[in-house]
């Protein structure tokens, strides 16, 4: 692969980003219709339907963010790629990404290390805790999961997470996804501006987000959305009510 190769590769998954984002937020309105209505087994399919809609969405972000303009090598693409476990590709993202920082004169070498440990939380957070969930839903384990490779010895711990898997969820894991790539591509394409002015504002605003969803349930999502709902219904009667109250005024 040469830099030409790599921008055309940048691009394409930038489209599909761009898609998936599209085919999220259209998934997402058949969810939260079905939740507002109380149609179960309608949501549950429609939550196993997002789960794939993420499951892509992560593969392709990846592939954008190791193929950025102006961030890694090619060699150090070609590194990437041929490690094998996404967490491990992420772990080496990160380990290439510090090397670029580190070069950098006016950073804090104790300012990084701090970062670092964090960017490892949101790994093992948003990338390896989620995996084996990610792959049993990919490969149509929607009801009932197996260990590893098998297809007799069935994993109790991964079925549960399946019947439990939710919108919520769902929207913390993409949001805590989304702030991991941030970080790198800004360690990557501008470890001497972006990332060394921008790092400190950009993890505290990503703790606060993931730190207020962390409250958030699939019962109180629920109730949200019906309120919501109520109150759309209700805006024309206000409206007309206004309206004849201003009549009679007249």
């Amino acid at each position: 692969m040469d830099r030409a190769q790599q921008l055309i590769v940048f691009q394409s998954q930038t489209k599909n980003v761009k898609e998936l984002d599209r085919a999220w937020r259209i998934a997402k309105i058949s969810l939260n219709l079905a939740l507002k209505n109380d149609r179960v087994a309608e949501a549950r399919i429609h939550t196993k339907t997002l789960a794939l809609i993420y499951s892509a969405w992560t593969e392709a972000l990846f592939s954008k963010l190791i193929h950025t303009p102006y961030g890694f090598e090619l060699t150090e693409i070609e590194n990437i790629k041929n490690i094998k476990g996404m967490e491990n590709k992420w772990r080496r993202c990160l380990k290439l990404a510090k090397a670029k920082v580190l070069s950098v004169p006016t950073f804090n070498s104790v300012h990084l290390s701090s970062a670092e440990l964090y960017i490892k939380t949101l790994i093992i957070d948003y990338v390896k805790t989620p995996s084996e969930l990610r792959n049993r839903i990919a490969h149509g384990q929607w009801v009932v999961a197996f260990q590893g490779n098998s297809v007799t010895d069935i994993s109790s711990d991964l079925t549960l997470a399946i019947s439990e898997l939710d919108v919520v969820t769902l929207d913390n894991l993409k949001m805590g996804f989304q702030g991991l790539a941030d970080i790198i591509e800004a360690m990557i394409e501008s470890p001497n501006n972006a990332f060394v002015k921008d790092y400190t504002k950009v993890e505290s605003a990503l703790k606060s987000n993931l730190s207020r969803r962390s409250g958030y349930t699939l019962v109180g999502h629920v109730q949200s959305l019906k309120v919501k709902y109520a109150y759309r219904l209700l805006k024309p009667t206000r409206l007309a009510n206004c309206i004849c109250a201003i009549q009679d005024d007249g």
